[in-house]
């Protein structure tokens, strides 16, 4: 049995994608999977006698009622024997996942670029500046999307552009973007839309804007390093594969041997 226990923040998506994992293996103990500051205190007072008590994301107390903390490698870490350091945040995207979306851009020749825009939050902001020059470096066919985050005055010329902030358009085609393209260019600034494109299959080229916080060009050496992204300066030498991000799926793994031990 596998239960989960979150403070339905954007980040407990991150919960989901384990728990689809870890139902793929037959588990003889009972693991209980938390995801927040505030699911802390439940998720202790729910474990029982046997049970194995997950936290994605450091809980900041409690530490030793945790059989296993996953702690993305590009934050602070506390010292403590049970972690799990992970690449990025979990996620649910995978190459399945976009199988079979994509096609209402097939009038788009290749190679089509998909670029995923952030915007202004702690990570840090996407400005004009950077997005001429992603666009400046872009060959190919340009498929934008902007984020709730971005800037809505931002000017975006491209073959294909979704605004977040303008209403009455139709659904976010961000699937269906990313399926359809050759390649991805996405800013430094969101770990999210980061973790996500690193796997989803696609050739990965990471643009780090000008106001960037430490962490999140952290996050950006960490996927480079790891061949899961390119830095955004290698895109002019042409598309190159990049590996597949598949942390949910090693995590899980990891969990089931400790759950058998």
């Amino acid at each position: 049995m596998i239960q989960l226990i979150t403070d339905h923040s954007y980040r407990a998506v991150q919960a989901t994608a384990l728990r689809d994992e870890q139902a793929k293996f037959a588990l003889k103990r009972k693991v209980i999977i938390a995801c927040g500051i505030d699911a802390v205190d439940e998720a202790v007072r729910a474990k029982q006698q046997g049970d194995f008590l997950v936290s994605i994301g450091d809980p900041l107390k409690s530490y030793e009622s945790f059989d296993a903390l996953v702690l993305s490698d590009h934050e602070p870490m506390p010292q403590h024997k049970n972690i799990i350091p992970i690449t990025g945040l979990l996620n649910e995207f995978s190459p399945e996942k976009l199988a079979g979306l994509g096609a209402g851009f097939d009038e788009f020749p290749k190679p089509r670029i998909a670029v995923l825009l952030g915007g202004k939050h702690v990570g840090g902001d996407v400005l004009q500046a950077d997005i001429d020059t992603i666009l400046r470096g872009v060959t190919g066919v340009k498929l934008v999307s902007t984020s709730r985050r971005t800037n809505k005055d931002l000017k975006i010329s491209a073959d294909f552009v979704y605004d977040f902030n303008w209403d009455g358009q139709d659904g976010n085609p961000y699937l269906e973007i990313l399926a359809a393209a050759d390649s991805v260019v996405v800013t430094a600034d969101s770990a999210r839309m980061c973790s996500e494109v690193c796997s989803s299959g696609k050739a990965i080229y990471i643009y780090t804007p000008r106001e960037t916080h430490f962490s999140y060009k952290a996050l950006r050496d960490s996927l480079v390093s790891g061949g899961y992204a390119r830095d955004f300066a290698e895109i002019g030498a042409g598309i190159k594969p990049t590996k597949l991000l598949a942390e949910a799926k090693r995590v899980a793994e990891i969990i089931a041997d400790q759950v058998a031990s």
